[in-house]
């Protein structure tokens, strides 16, 4: 099952625009020395952005250079360079990736993924690769992975890592690249600076040929190969004014001929997924107070079509009986934060609220599943949800952290978080860490 829109052909008629290529400020990062690459800030450790030296956690960075060199191709294949972690395909079911880290078996989801300041999986995905499966690498400018609880900084959920992805800013570029087993991707950059305000957009399509494999039901007299196909397709944009910065972003996720453990019956068996957000964020800076600021809405929906019978085994004979099921849900949320320097004392407190809520959960079928039984050929709904469409939840958090620097060589960080869930109580993470550079 392929989306209708075709990203590829737009990158490829990118106007001209981006034959005078702008020379991108990260460039810069690739001539630092390592005494200088310590000095980069991090935003994943803490509330506040901090130096890779200074940072008050367990931070490993990848720098678009590292990416390139290590010649990875899926976004989530990161982690086997991290130490203590790995990335792994879920064989039970074959589309989906698992992240394990700190002896984690990865069964359960303890990981975040954050794409420019905006958690992508939260509330009613728990994975980190359950929605964006494979987020384009040239697209990417640096990768921060916090090993470790990420809770009190980011609220419930990431126990075990959370990845950041920074992508790439102030850049106008046509890039494309070929591979074998009829892999291929393309993408179109293109940054403008007029005054105080910027533009950037980016635009990428990608595809992936597995090589064939026999599924798992010979027994039925019908040898089925399986030829797993992936298609990618994102677009971007970022618009900033002074202290203001408003990102749109869209990653569509087709994966068909999956081969999995549990069997699959179809060459067409195909799970999509496809995940949206809109994010605006500011920040001022007064006479004392420092204050930021951010509102979001994010859209998930996933799509999952199965055989539940081949053809030939079921009442009917002329094609495969299929189940489809359609998920979607939204997510909303803002936050408020306020820093001030009190002597030694860097002291940031603030609120989030999150919004949850299930928007369709229906499943559908191409046939009639109770008498008289019929064959339809297209998908009709079946009347059954398998989620409580409506149904929706509301996230409270408050939070405090107090970084006193005792010394010019040492701090200590103290951090509070307390998260109110409507619907399943509350949660309260503390979070100490003695920093000595």
């Amino acid at each position: 099952m392929r989306p209708q829109r075709n990203f590829l052909g737009v990158a490829l008629l990118v106007p001209a625009m981006v034959l005078a290529q702008e020379p991108s400020q990260a460039d810069e990062l690739l001539d630092l020395s390592l005494e200088s690459l310590l000095q980069v800030n991090v935003a994943t450790a803490g509330w506040r952005a901090t130096s890779l030296h200074e940072a008050s956690a367990s931070v490993t960075i990848f720098r678009r250079e590292d990416l390139e060199r290590m010649g990875l191709r899926h976004l989530h294949e990161v982690l086997n360079y991290v130490p203590g972690a790995y990335s792994a395909r879920v064989a039970s079911t074959g589309y989906e990736q698992r992240s394990v880290l700190r002896g984690n078996s990865g069964t359960t989801g303890g990981g975040l993924l954050v794409i420019d300041g905006q958690p992508v999986n939260s509330m009613y995905n728990v994975r980190p690769w359950g929605v964006v499966r494979n987020f384009p690498i040239s697209m990417v400018e640096r990768v921060e992975v916090l090993r470790g609880p990420g809770g009190a900084r980011f609220g419930g959920g990431p126990s075990d890592e959370v990845i950041h992805v920074v992508t790439r800013q102030g850049v106008s570029a046509v890039e494309a690249r070929w591979g074998a087993g009829g892999s291929a991707a393309a993408q179109a950059l293109w940054h403008a600076k007029a005054g105080e305000w910027q533009v950037q957009v980016r635009v990428a399509d990608a595809q992936e040929d597995r090589p064939r494999r026999l599924g798992v039901f010979e027994r039925f007299g019908r040898p089925t190969p399986l030829d797993e196909k992936t298609h990618e397709e994102t677009v971007s944009f970022d618009v900033a004014w002074r202290n203001h910065r408003v990102s749109a972003h869209q990653h569509v996720s087709d994966m068909t001929g999956y081969y999995s453990l549990n069997g699959n019956l179809s060459d067409e068996d195909a799970a999509v997924t496809d995940a949206a957000w809109l994010r605006y964020e500011g920040n001022a800076q007064g006479t004392e107070l420092a204050w930021r600021w951010h509102v979001g809405v994010l859209e998930q929906r996933f799509v999952q079509e199965g055989t539940q019978l081949p053809r030939g085994v079921g009442p009917f004979q002329q094609d495969d009986l299929r189940l489809r099921g359609v998920l979607r849900h939204t997510v909303k949320s803002a936050g408020l934060s306020v820093q001030d320097d009190i002597g030694l004392h860097s002291l940031t407190t603030g609120i989030e609220l999150k919004e949850g809520r299930v928007d369709r959960a229906e499943l559908q079928s191409n046939f009639l599943q109770r008498p008289p039984f019929t064959f339809y050929g297209a998908y009709r709904p079946t009347g059954l949800d398998f989620a409580p469409v409506g149904a929706s939840e509301r996230v409270f958090a408050v939070f405090g952290e107090d970084q006193w620097q005792l010394s010019e060589t040492q701090s200590v960080v103290l951090g509070l978080r307390h998260d109110r869930y409507e619907l399943s109580g509350s949660a309260t993470t503390p979070r100490v860490a003695w920093v000595w550079t």
